[in-house]
């Protein structure tokens, strides 16, 4: 039997001692396999998985399965924008494979590795309620989210201490937003755990700069193996006081400040080929850096050359210049159609900046640039606390900017965060936010975890003031913060079920059905929702043109390689507003189509049928082909 002391030496370790740490581990670990499970493989409950529910997720996915095919970086999804870009630069749309030239290629190409796992679940059926092909991608998002949690959990360690470290990444899981992401389709998540990469490379260039301060390695950014001894200044400022002498050869560079700038340099660049918009993320880490690993010797020419900025902007150049050089090629554009994103707001929504094929660019200035920018960061900040996922300490970190840290390293990142949050703010207002939530243009969640880091910090700090030493209230105050930051999840867990799909618009399994329909390789669909029938179906489809005399002419001229013989039309047209949307908006010239009163006989498409779900959905075809396949 264990002796008194045997059991009073393990019962300390298990509340503090060694194992403290392995029991908060495993219980986060079990909490996040509970989260995937619960998330992915249970139906009909609440918050149970109904498929992806981001248009530019299932882009994406179905852009994935045609990587995985071996067919390149293609498309099934045909924008009227890209066809002029095209016809300008190569004197048409391309037959076979389309190359996408808007989505950034990064989270694809993983995405597509993970389907290459599942080859055959490609194919949906009207059996199928969530398609198996929606589970393989958002278990990959969940993947990446739980890696960077684990990632910025390593990062908070180094700025602060293991119960701050733990008691933040506790509120990262129970976050609603981080979980809603991993099952929209969306690349954050894999931003997220790059973005986390950076964070701890800075982090750790910001240690090393501080490690070797005043000497010559700071000046020069040499990758010398041989072992150095601290400065004192650089002695007192690590904690505990001292900082132990590197006594490896070898390992000396990875003490070196430039050595993990560059690390950070090659993340920032795969975070870019995630997503365009990262590369404002970017600048504002470079202007960080160039501030503060600025040489302090030599000339001013010598120190332009000597200043890691530099080398971190080569860098990142060399990851992302293949991706620009690809587009070029490919359309006459470095950037792809994605640019004309810009033109949300000025010409309408992006659906129609993308839907129209020749883009007017009258009445555009600067000035109306810079309202719409102001307009679209005033919007963001109304709604900053939900662009932080809900958590309810994470917009505390601009209050501790104005806290002075006793970590040298903890304060000089948060400095570093806010330069890189500011430039991503402006991108985001440029660019436009469709959508206060899940919005495939958020950068705000990926700033989250470590402002909650400084939140939690900034607030204990603040509590620890208060010297309330009555460890019940103590735990009850942490108790409060993850009750509202965790009530979103709650309510998604334990809420009222919602349905087994994304209805409205989406209903797969009926999607499902225009693949069976319309079967040839030189037949095209258009639709209100070219995404879903490209992903679910996996049929061409072009977006519905912003006039019908755009639609019979690329018919007419044989356009798209191919007969377009349906037009589906879905609640993303037929729920608009029906005066503002419908009767004058972006889809008046659709009006007779959308509320089913047209003269078919002067139409190309002369078949008609109402679909699931309550005959919401109506197909446009150029036969019945749906009574033959009954039969």
């Amino acid at each position: 039997m264990a002796t008194e002391h045997q059991v009073q030496t393990f019962v300390h370790k298990l509340e503090e001692g060694d194992w403290v740490r392995w029991v908060y581990f495993a219980l986060l670990l079990t909490a996040s396999i509970f989260g995937i499970y619960r998330f992915l493989f249970t139906e009909g409950s609440p918050g149970s998985f109904r498929g992806l529910s981001s248009a530019k997720g299932m882009e994406q996915a179905q852009i994935a399965r045609e990587v995985a095919r071996g067919n390149g970086f293609s498309t099934k999804f045909i924008r009227p924008l890209a066809i002029t870009q095209f016809q300008k630069h190569k004197g048409g749309l391309p037959e076979g494979n389309i190359p996408d030239t808007y989505q950034a290629p990064l989270n694809p190409w993983v995405n597509s590795l993970a389907l290459r796992l599942c080859k055959g679940s490609w194919k949906m059926t009207t059996k199928d309620v969530v398609y198996t092909s929606d589970r393989v991608i958002s278990a990959v998002a969940m993947i990446f989210f739980i890696l960077s949690m684990a990632l910025s959990y390593r990062t908070a360690l180094r700025l602060f201490d293991q119960r701050l470290a733990l008691v933040g990444m506790g509120l990262l899981l129970v976050c609603d937003t981080f979980w809603q992401f991993s099952m929209s389709g969306l690349p954050q998540m894999l931003m997220l755990l790059i973005f986390s990469g950076c964070c701890y490379a800075l982090v750790r260039a910001v240690e090393a700069g501080q490690l070797w301060e005043g000497t010559e390695a700071l000046d020069f950014y040499t990758f010398d193996t041989s072992p150095r001894v601290p400065t004192a200044a650089a002695e007192a400022s690590t904690p505990g006081g001292e900082a132990p002498p590197l006594a490896t050869p070898g390992l000396a560079i990875f003490r070196e400040p430039l050595f993990w700038l560059l690390c950070a340099a090659v993340l920032f660049g795969l975070l870019t080929l995630a997503h365009g918009l990262a590369a404002w993320i970017f600048g504002g880490a470079l202007l960080f850096c160039a501030l503060h690993f600025r040489p302090r010797a030599g000339s001013f020419v010598k120190r332009i050359f000597k200043n890691p900025a530099l080398w971190m902007a080569v860098v990142y150049l060399l990851v992302y210049a293949p991706w620009i050089m690809r587009n070029q090629r490919v359309c006459g554009a470095p950037f792809g159609i994605a640019t004309y994103s810009i033109f949300h707001q000025l010409r309408g929504t992006e659906s129609q900046v993308m839907r129209t094929q020749e883009l007017s660019f009258k009445g555009i200035n600067p000035i109306t640039f810079r309202l719409k920018v102001v307009r679209q960061a005033m919007d963001q900040f109304a709604g900053i606390y939900g662009h932080f996922g809900s958590i309810l300490v994470a917009p505390l970190f601009f209050l501790s900017l104005m806290h002075l840290f006793k970590g040298r390293t903890a304060s000089s990142f948060r400095w570093c965060l806010f330069a890189m949050w500011v430039p991503a703010l402006i991108g985001m207002g440029a660019f436009g936010l469709e959508s206060p939530v899940l919005d495939a243009n958020d950068l705000h969640i990926l700033f989250a975890p470590m402002m909650t880091f400084y939140g939690v910090a900034l607030v204990l700090v603040m509590w620890s003031r208060l010297e309330i030493n009555i460890a019940l209230v103590r735990y009850g105050f942490v108790g409060l913060i993850y009750l509202i930051s965790g009530l979103p999840l709650f309510n998604t867990l334990f809420g009222r079920a919602e349905g087994r799909v994304q209805w409205p618009p989406y209903v797969p399994p009926f999607i499902s059905l225009l693949g069976d329909w319309v079967d040839r390789p030189d037949e095209v669909l258009c639709s209100d929702m070219p995404w879903a029938v490209a992903w679910y179906a996996d049929r061409k489809c072009l977006w519905l043109p912003i006039t019908v005399k755009e639609f019979v002419q690329l018919n007419d001229d044989n356009t798209l390689h191919g007969r377009l013989v349906g037009l589906y039309l879905t609640p993303i047209t037929g729920n608009r507003a029906f005066i503002a949307d419908v009767v004058k908006g972006e889809y008046k010239d659709w009006y007779p189509f959308i509320i089913r009163n047209v003269q078919i006989r002067d139409f190309p498409l002369r078949a008609v049928t109402a679909l699931p779900i309550d005959n919401e959905c109506v197909f446009y075809c150029d036969r019945d082909r749906w009574s033959t396949r009954v039969e």
